[in-house]
């Protein structure tokens, strides 16, 4: 996996891949949305085998995004983002 660190939160669109640090974990999902509310930019996320996760991910705890990367389910991943729209 490669991920880029010099990022905005501009920089992130529904479909990218983000890592994003968790309590006790770092976690790859796709972004399903994202919404600026005063200033501060939000991310909701998802698994590619999960459902969405309730709890938006801030951009202070995104660590990069990812650029390149290599996975069996390829075609799961892009059947999800043309799911959603």
């Amino acid at each position: 996996m490669c991920l880029d660190t010099n990022i905005t939160p501009e920089d992130l669109h529904r479909c990218d891949i983000i890592v994003f640090r968790a309590p006790s974990k770092y976690i790859a999902h796709r972004i399903v949305a994202k919404e600026n509310r005063e200033g501060k930019w939000r991310y909701w996320t998802r698994g590619d085998f999960q459902p969405t996760d309730p709890s938006p991910v801030p951009f202070v705890n995104v660590q990069g995004k990812v650029v390149n990367a290599h996975r069996d389910e390829g075609s799961k991943a892009r059947s999800l983002c043309e799911q959603t729209g």
